[in-house]
This record gives C-alpha cells, structure tokens and sequence, in this order.
C-alpha cells in the first residue's frame, strides 16, 4: 500500500478532529439546551421554524428527513452531523442564543460567549473543508490549526461534557489512519460542498433579482424626476399666485388700518363722555353718604334713648322681684308653722288609735277565752253575747 503524503494525513486528522470531536462535542450541548424534552416533541413545537430554515435552503431535504423521518421511527440526535446540530442551536428558540449575533464576522479574541464559540468552530470547518485533499496543509499551520480547535472544542465541553474528550483528541492526533474512516470524512466534507454549492446557486438566483429590482428602481427615480419638473412649474405658478395675494393683503391690511384709526378716535370720545358721567355719579355718591351718616346718627341717639329707658324698667323689675322674694319668706315661714301643728294633731290620732287598737286587742282575746269556756259549759251563750255586743258598741263611740 502506497504511503499517504504527510501534509495529506495533517489535514485528514484535522478534518476529524472538528467532525468527530465538534460534532460530539455540539450533540452534548443540544442536549442540554432541551432540557429533558423528548427530541421528537421539540422538533414538533419547533416545526414552523425549521419549515423557514428548509425553505430558506439553510437545511437539506435530506437534513429534514432526519429530523423528521419518513418511516414513522424517532429521530435521533445520533444522526444528526454537525452543521445540522449548529443550525438548530442558532435558530431554535428553545435554545435561547442572542438572535443578534453576527455569525459572519470572526469573534473578538476576548469573547468566549457560547456564540462566540460555535461561530469559531463553524468557521474552522468551513476552512478546512475548502483545502484540498490533494495538496494537504503544512505542518506549521497544522499546529496552530489544532491547538487554535483543540481549546475551542474544551471550552464548549464545559457546558455538559463529553466524557474522555481529551482522550479521544489524543487519539484523533497520533492514532493510526483508517482508509474507511478518511473516506467517510471526504464523503461527508463533499455533501458540505454540495450544498454550498446549491447556497452559492440561491445567491446568484438573488442577485439577479436584486439586479432586476435595481432596473426598476432607476426606472422610477427617471419617472420621479420628471414628477419633480412638473412639481417646480407647479411650485413657480403657486409662487405667482402667492405674490399676487400677498399684494391684496397688503391693501387690505391698509384699509383694515385706516378703520382702527378712526374705531380708536371713536373710543376716545367714548372714554370722555364715560369719564364725565362717571364724575357725576361720584358726587351723587358722595351726597348720597352725607345723608346716611346724618340718618345713622339720629338711629344712634334713638338707640341711646332706649338703652336709657330699658335701664329704668329694669331696675324697677329688680326691685318687685325683690319684694316678691321677701313676701315668699314670710309666707314659707307659716307654712313651716302650720305644718308644724299639722304634725302634732297627727301624732295625737296616731296615739289615740293605737291606744285603742290594744283595748280591742285585749277585749278579744278575753271573749274568744269566754267562749271557749262556754262552749265547755254549754251555758250561758246567748247573755254574753248580748253582753259583748254591749260592749263592742262602746268601744266604737
């Protein structure tokens, strides 16, 4: 078997470093920008953007068929190869990287954003891929190349890494070629030129129409141009017309100022005869106080006069009431008096009556022990009774 050329074998291994090594490296990230969500229910929800990304040429029939297989099996991501990976993490929502960010410019060295990273990545495959198989790199730049890829791909494993990475990279670098594995490679680097060359095909597709649009755009600035000459004719008459009724205002203006003149002669004739009636009133005014100052002071002496009188009566008042507070004294006196005696005869009948309420008592409780005894006897019943009757008639006169 013939020996490979050196410079051929440095490209293969670059070649399969960002194939091999970027495209596990981008699987693992899409991984976990999904979140546990099965991959054929996201791609669902993502339908409508990867329909735009289809039409757009930005993904293959064939890439598309992938995602979305005719044989009614599950995707999955173990298929998908690393353009297809990136396209979806540029342009999934669930993926959340800035919209903004300008893909076709090389990063800033500074920059390690995940953007930033997979824009590096995506710009060394296109490097790569573009160098031909015949010719191969040099050994210098294949140095550089690698150590450049090598930090790009243990960067963006930080993320969810790949497990041995480092180990794979190392095999990548120094393990033995395999005819199969380069031939795998070129197969795929030439499915990434063919489609670039139908993208190439899309472009030149639209800049003939940019070029036709352009026609057409000359053509209306021609037509715009003529609008403008028919715009300044317009512009001059307008102007004349305009000079024309600028002259007229100024007549009417002179007119209007003639009439003000003699309104503001009218309103200082006016503003005299005002003056003076308005002097008049003011003497009326002022006659018109006298009168009902003098009126004022009569009102006041007449009030004086009644304070006066008021004053008079009621001292008299005070004085009958005084009277009248010495005839209630006296008068409340006898009452004491006769209350007194009232009190007395009251207290004599409350004596009497008990004096003769104990004889009663006393004349009872002899008659029921008289009647006990006759009941005893059985005699003598109708003689006390007359007797007791007798007697009862006495206590009560």
């Amino acid at each position: 078997m013939a020996q490979v050329p050196q410079n051929r074998v440095y490209l293969f291994r670059l070649q399969t470093l960002i194939i091999d090594g970027g495209t596990a490296v981008v699987r693992n990230i899409f991984d976990q920008k999904r979140t546990n969500v099965p991959l054929n229910i996201l791609l669902n929800n993502e339908k409508g953007t990867i329909n735009r990304l289809r039409a757009s040429k930005a993904i293959t029939q064939t890439q598309f068929d992938l995602l979305y297989p005719q044989s009614g099996q599950l995707p999955t991501i173990a298929d998908f190869d690393l353009t297809l990976v990136i396209c979806l993490l540029r342009n999934l929502k669930c993926c959340g990287l800035n919209k903004h960010f300008a893909w076709n410019v090389i990063p800033q060295p500074g920059d390690t954003s995940l953007e930033a990273e997979l824009c590096r990545l995506r710009m060394f495959r296109n490097e790569i891929s573009h160098i031909s198989s015949t010719t191969g790199i040099h050994l210098a730049i294949f140095k550089q190349k690698w150590m450049e890829i090598e930090q790009v791909l243990n960067r963006l494993n930080l993320l969810n890494p790949v497990q041995n990475l480092q180990q794979f990279i190392h095999g990548y670098k120094y393990s033995p070629l395999d005819p199969k594995a380069e031939k795998k490679l070129q197969t795929e680097i030439q499915n990434w030129r063919n489609m670039e060359k139908g993208l190439e095909t899309e472009i030149h597709l639209v800049k003939k129409d940019v070029l036709d649009v352009t026609k057409e755009v000359g053509n209306v600035k021609k037509e715009v141009d003529s609008v403008k000459e028919d715009v300044n004719i317009v512009k001059k008459d307008v102007a004349k017309e305009v000079g024309k009724v600028k002259e007229d205002v100024v007549e009417v203006k002179k007119d209007v100022a003639k009439e003000v003149g003699k309104v503001k002669e009218d309103v200082v004739e006016v503003k005299k005869d005002v003056a003076k009636e308005v002097g008049k009133v003011k003497e009326d005014v002022v006659e018109v106080k006298k009168d009902v100052a003098k009126e004022v002071g009569k009102v006041k002496e007449d009030v004086a006069e009644v304070k006066k009188d008021v004053t008079k009566e009621v001292g008299k008042v005070k004085k009958d009431v005084a009277e009248v507070k010495k005839d209630v004294d006296v008068v409340k006196k006898d009452v004491a008096k006769e209350v007194g005696k009232v009190q007395e005869d009251v207290d004599a009948v409350k004596e009497n009556v008990t004096h003769h309420m104990k004889a009663v008592k006393e004349r009872i409780a002899q008659l029921e022990f008289e009647k006990k005894l006759q009941e005893d006897t059985g005699t003598k019943q109708a003689g006390d009774d007359s007797y007791v009757r007798r007697k009862e008639r006495k206590l009560q006169y």
